[in-house]
């Protein structure tokens, strides 16, 4: 009942203002509200555009009406006003939000169905670099043990040679050549072993 009230006077202040648009809305309103024979008549002379019946027949039906009526809150009503607003707001975010994350599933498919070889590509070169850097750094390792075992052979050789020249200089029954030519076996036996 407030609200068709409400609605009555609305149209009574836009019958002051020769505001027909508005009018016309609110007719389309209080339509839709459970109305009596008395309202009905009021919404004909509307529709019929006699203005100055209506707005007798509105001030008759108000009158009538508001001897006594419950109170409402009028922060209340304007804070459910609000509350309408920001719901549309939060709704109009939400639609944004879908908006988005739809945009980012489809650049998502874009970019793996455009780039995914390419990456793909990309990863196994970086994986044949990272097993290529690993070889060769134990080929240089291998090769720097290699370089050190000849430099201990090269040595070896050319011990065993002053070797082999001292045990000629000695004769064979001395007592020193049986020493130096221990010796001389104990290096031969260990450029072998390398």
């Amino acid at each position: 009942m407030q609200q068709l009230l409400k609605r009555l006077e609305l149209i009574k202040t836009c019958i002051t203002l020769e505001d027909e648009e508005i009018i016309e809305l609110q007719v389309i309103k209080l339509k839709a509200l459970e109305n009596d024979a008395d309202v009905l008549q009021i919404l004909k002379q509307l529709e019929q555009q006699q203005f100055s019946k209506a707005l007798s027949r509105i001030d008759d039906y108000i009158s009538r009406h508001t001897g006594l009526t419950a109170y409402e809150d009028p922060l209340l009503q304007s804070l459910k006003l609000e509350l309408k607003v920001l719901e549309r707001q939060l709704q109009s975010l939400n639609e944004h939000k879908n908006e988005c994350d739809t945009d980012i599933e489809e650049f998502n498919s874009e970019y793996t169905l455009n780039l995914g070889d390419v990456i793909q590509q990309v990863l196994r070169a970086q994986i044949f670099q990272q097993q290529l850097q690993a070889k060769q750094q134990a080929f240089e390792q291998s090769k720097a043990e290699y370089n050190e075992i000849k430099s201990d052979l090269n040595k070896l050789k050319s011990e065993l040679v002053d070797k082999e020249a001292e045990l000629e200089e000695l004769e064979e029954f001395s007592d020193d050549y049986e020493d130096e030519h221990a010796a001389y076996e104990e290096l031969k036996s260990s450029i072998i072993e390398k």
